[in-house]
């Protein structure tokens, strides 16, 4: 089941305060209020919000010919865009960005800010399911970050390179460079950054049944984000227990983690992961009335997140945990992956439209259409091939297999077995 983290943490907003100023230029001090009620409205979830504050402190930044103040100012709007999955915007802002970077003369400052410009950058890119891509583009900021001996810079893109490394499926790889970022952190004071660092790694524990070291470093993520008193963090760190909580099948304490977190964060995005999270408990405890309850929540949730990414995943999250209930609304599940279809088509995200079919020819399945089953399944896997998704590509080889076992199409089937069986000792082998 997929999970989506918004990143804030430690992608936030950067600011050009540090420059010495007149206080007379009213002008200036305009684009910095303009530049803090963004960053207040983006901290507390109102994305929308902070563009036509950021919008207006660009202008102002470029009227002044402050090319830092400038520069700084578009990364964050590419960020902002990027968090409500209007990627072509995001890229498209982030470009004139990386373009007017050049006229900056002082080196380090040049450097700091490509490296920052970079780090959204990838982040777009791997929200467009090019992990490859969002890889090396992670990989050049750490080394600009290394080269100007930011270390909080350089441990920030080595925990994004990590996530990149975990989408490709290269677990191993990526608790490698995790643990690593660890072991430098454990003398550093305690900052956002070494909290979502542990959150990385307990993460890629859980997912690769470490469960004991995963809660170690969840519970020292969640202590630091306590001690740093950071909502977001806070409740990250929840929902990460919850989910290692729920693996370890203690489902009590995984519900008190999730409803934990959906009452910390001041983010939507947050909330409806924490209850789609508790919807899976409560489906699985057959607690049918109190499904009932927390999916009304999820659809208000969804309407108010309609336009992004996080809202695609969530209508697949809810129409998966919806096709466990007995006697099920086929149709409301049939709308839901229908609409996130469409909205991943209109946002260009490939991954989330492979996922979409998928799950729509798993409902055939269920139903008995074994013929719509298939074109959809195999549709799914052209776009999970298409994009290099390993896992998705496996997950939709063993639906199609299914299917045409219950076909009779003996033939076709085994070829299916025989690339299953290499992909697994390949994957086996990473």
């Amino acid at each position: 089941m997929y999970k989506f983290y918004i990143c804030f943490l430690i992608l936030g907003f950067y600011f050009a305060f540090d420059k010495e100023i007149t206080l007379a230029d009213s002008n200036l001090q305009n684009s910095q209020a303009l530049e803090q009620r963004s960053q207040w409205l983006y901290e507390n979830g109102k994305l929308t919000e902070a563009i036509s504050f950021l919008r207006q402190a660009i202008v102002n930044y470029r009227s002044q010919g402050d090319v830092i103040g400038e520069a700084i100012a578009l990364r964050n709007l590419a960020l902002v865009y990027q968090q409500l999955g209007n990627w072509k915007e995001a890229e498209k802002i982030i470009s004139d960005c990386l373009k007017i970077l050049p006229k900056i003369t002082e080196e380090i400052e040049y450097q700091r800010l490509l490296a920052q410009a970079l780090d959204v950058r990838g982040q777009i890119q791997l929200s467009l399911s090019h992990a490859e891509q969002a890889l090396d583009t992670w990989k050049q900021a750490a080394e600009i970050y290394q080269n100007i001996n930011d270390v909080s810079g350089f441990t920030r893109s080595k925990i994004y390179q990590a996530t990149a490394l975990q989408t490709l499926g290269l677990y191993a790889q990526a608790i490698d460079s995790l643990t690593e970022i660890q072991q430098q952190l454990k003398t550093e004071s305690d900052t956002l950054i070494k909290s979502k660092a542990l959150l990385s790694l307990g993460d890629v524990l859980r997912r690769v049944g470490k469960n004991q070291e995963a809660k170690l470093a969840l519970k020292e993520s969640l202590k630091i984000a306590e001690k740093l008193q950071s909502e977001q963090a806070i409740a990250d760190a929840l929902l990460g227990l919850g989910n290692t909580a729920k693996v370890e099948k203690k489902y009590r304490d995984a519900l008190a983690y999730y409803q934990r977190a959906v009452q910390t964060s001041p983010f939507p995005e947050t909330k409806l992961q924490g209850k789609l999270d508790i919807l899976s408990l409560r489906i699985n405890n057959k607690a049918r009335s109190e499904s009932i309850i927390t999916v009304a929540e999820i659809e208000n949730l969804l309407n108010e997140l309609s336009q992004s990414r996080t809202a695609i995943y969530g209508r697949i999250n809810l129409a998966q945990n919806l096709m466990k209930i007995e006697n099920n609304d086929s149709q409301k599940i049939v709308n839901l992956l229908v609409v996130a279809m469409e909205k991943a088509r209109d946002l260009g995200d490939k991954r989330a439209e492979a996922d979409a079919l998928g799950y729509l020819g798993n409902l055939y399945e269920k139903h008995q259409h074994l013929e719509e089953a298939q074109k959809l399944t195999e549709k799914a896997l052209l776009f999970a091939q298409g994009i290099n998704a390993p896992d998705l590509t496996y997950q939709w080889q063993w639906q199609l297999g299914r299917i045409l076992k219950a076909k009779g199409d003996k033939k076709t089937r085994s070829l299916f077995i025989k690339t299953l069986q290499k992909r697994y000792n390949l994957c086996a082998a990473i």
